[in-house]
């Protein structure tokens, strides 16, 4: 990627320059591309080549790894770690949530300490390691979900349950709160 004087390039989502915030203690790799009115806060670390949509809040130490793209009006709280994800346009991933090779449609909401897919290195031997889930998505707090689940729009799963690897997960299901595990 280009830099000027080993400093990143940021690219615009538009022509005419558009403010966005970040803050000096960010770390940005090269050719990361930040939209409009898009704030990233304290101490967070954005990847090389992540884009992140306009009007977003990238909070305190957030990480932004690798292959990560993050739909328009997004908020990724403090803590959040997600790396080789698509998070659609207005969603709101919650303090120390961790997603993973997944891809995630609009209007979602995941709550704090929630765990979604699995990182590449802890399943090589899987051809349908990511997680594919709906619009209008939500977990509870410490929701596991496991690597190649398929969820479907509309669906809700309440705090600590965990979905096994490869569960299907058809449109309009609410799953309710409980210390169990849900069988593929």
């Amino acid at each position: 990627g280009a830099s000027h004087e080993g400093r990143p390039i940021i690219h615009f989502l538009r022509r005419e320059f558009t403010p966005f915030n970040v803050d000096p203690t960010a770390i940005l790799g090269l050719d990361v591309i930040i939209g409009p009115g898009t704030n990233i806060g304290k101490g967070a670390k954005i990847a090389s080549g992540v884009k992140i949509g306009a009007g977003c809040d990238i909070e305190k130490n957030a990480d932004l790894r690798t292959g990560t793209i993050i739909g328009n009006f997004t908020r990724v709280q403090e803590n959040a770690t997600i790396e080789e994800s698509e998070i659609g346009a207005y969603s709101y991933i919650n303090k120390e949530a961790f997603i993973f090779n997944t891809s995630i449609g609009f209007c979602a909401s995941i709550a704090s300490n929630a765990s979604i897919g699995s990182r590449r290195y802890e399943a090589p031997d899987q051809a349908n390691w990511r997680v594919h889930i709906g619009e209008h998505f939500g977990v509870g707090e410490r929701v596991q979900i496991g690597k190649g689940c398929e969820i479907g729009n509309d669906v809700f799963i309440q705090a600590n349950v965990s979905v096994q690897a490869f569960t299907v997960i058809r449109d309009n299901v609410q799953i309710a709160e409980g210390n169990y595990e849900l069988p593929r």
